[in-house]
């Protein structure tokens, strides 16, 4: 089996005697699904993007008028790299904002493609991370691009397109993970330092911040029980790494919750976990507060939280002569349930003043997406059995209708974005006058344009023929 470590699998192809316990693993895939899968994220892939050129416009909206502050001001890489919006920072999508910003003359259009091609690569890197740990991909993985190209994401490509919110922590999540699957141990925890360490800095990717450590003393205690900790003390440089990354993070944070009235804890805290419920239900695309809401997502919440708590367990009392136990998958599942848990517990914690209907927004939907995921690999990682079998194909087929279905007040919420947008680049290019352009279509485009300098900024892109200027 080589040696213990958190990436060593084993697969059903030894003993058939464990197999009950063992991977579902097949050595090749079947070439008719692996066209079928391909035709099909294709097709979702070709959906959002077409969308987003129908939809998206070419003007800075709400956020993205304080976001691209350091672009206005000229800052250096390693300031936009740690530009705080909010109670994140930007990071790596910064960076490529920034690049694009260069060759599109601040084409803020190319932000909204530049999410969906995030969205696109998480995709494939969670199809790859799949087939890394069950050694094949077959008809159920469909759910995979149903799930994670869901268009229930349109407002974060739509009305205020931020490549560091949730697309570009997704991708690298995935990243991260196929990164724990590596075989040599000093590749393994040098690609999974360095991609926590990006990872952390950008949008809401900073709860793996969180996860890291915590990942990295299980896998200490593990290699200390099984081997000696001597042959641990690979992982325990790698934990303190991960410990200073996450300390450099607060170097210069400013703390801004998201919300006003922020406080901890809230009068309603006992609302929290029917929040956090709320948000698992979205991202499987049952949207709202009602009963059926809340139902599926009391039953995902638990879920979710059971299936981290299972593969943590597996992780540190893994047993060297347990030829059924793989490590990997365990640390996969649990990487990617746990990274959800806490972003969910982060939403309630920072939103729940403005109720528990903020649950619903769609912008929340990318970063719930990771548990959904590791909850199908679960899932297939179960032993067979008929009644197994038939609850997995109609749940999975009952949530990939779901996300694959756009509701038409969704599509109009989109329309009535990009109508809206438009109009007022118009009204504006015509009249340069904010308030004849936010009268124009009965609201601002930032709720504090002095605070933003707005109006300078606008005459920054004007004089050099940037954006809606450029033309």
């Amino acid at each position: 089996m080589g040696t213990p470590g958190f990436a060593n699998q084993s697969t059903a192809r030894g003993d058939s005697s464990k197999s009950s316990e063992a991977l579902p693993t097949q050595l090749s895939t079947d070439p008719i699904a692996l066209a079928t899968i391909l035709c099909f994220t294709l097709f979702l892939a070709w959906r959002m993007f077409s969308w987003t050129n129908l939809y998206a416009v070419d003007l800075m909206y709400m956020d993205q008028w304080d976001f691209y502050t350091p672009l206005f001001e000229h800052a250096g890489p390693a300031q936009l790299f740690t530009w705080q919006h909010g109670p994140h920072r930007q990071g790596i999508g910064m960076l490529v904002i920034a690049v694009l910003a260069k060759l599109t003359h601040w084409n803020a259009k190319a932000d909204a493609f530049a999410v969906a091609g995030a969205l696109c690569a998480a995709t494939i890197l969670a199809l790859l991370l799949k087939r890394r740990l069950f050694g094949a991909l077959t008809w159920s993985d469909l759910l995979i691009p149903a799930l994670l190209l869901t268009m229930r994401q349109w407002e974060s490509l739509i009305a205020v397109p931020n490549l560091s919110h949730s697309a570009m922590p997704l991708m690298l999540l995935m990243l991260y993970a196929l990164a724990w699957t590596i075989r040599r141990t000093s590749t393994r925890y040098g690609a999974v330092l360095i991609l926590n360490f990006v990872t952390l800095y950008t949008g809401f990717g900073f709860f793996l911040g969180i996860v890291t450590p915590l990942l990295l003393m299980m896998e200490f205690v593990r290699l200390a029980k099984l081997k000696g900790y001597r042959n641990a003390i690979p992982a325990a440089l790698a934990l303190g790494l991960s410990l200073l990354s996450f300390a450099s993070f607060f170097a210069g944070y400013v703390f801004e919750p998201a919300a006003p009235d922020f406080r901890f804890p809230d009068p309603r805290f006992y609302l929290y976990p029917h929040m956090m419920a709320l948000l698992f239900a979205n991202g499987a695309g049952f949207v709202g507060t009602g009963f059926i809401p809340s139902l599926i997502g009391w039953a995902l919440l638990p879920c979710v939280i059971w299936v981290g708590f299972v593969h943590g367990r597996s992780l540190v009392v893994a047993a060297a002569k347990d030829e059924t136990s793989n490590t990997a998958l365990h640390g996969v599942i649990w990487i990617l349930v746990t990274f959800s848990i806490l972003f969910a517990a982060g939403v309630a914690v920072g939103r729940i003043s403005f109720g528990v209907q903020l649950a619903t927004f769609s912008r929340y939907v990318t970063l719930t997406l990771p548990a959904l995921l590791g909850l199908y690999l679960h899932l297939l990682n179960r032993p067979p059995a008929r009644w197994r079998k038939g609850v997995f194909i109609g749940a999975t087929t009952l949530l990939a209708i779901f996300a694959l279905h756009v509701r038409p007040r969704e599509e109009r919420l989109m329309a009535t974005y990009s109508i809206a947008k438009t109009q007022w680049r118009d009204v504006y290019r015509r009249t340069e006058d904010i308030d004849i352009a936010s009268s124009a279509i009965g609201t601002p485009i930032h709720p504090q344009p002095q605070k933003v300098h707005l109006q300078q900024k606008l005459d920054y892109l004007k004089q050099n023929h940037l954006s809606l200027f450029a033309d």
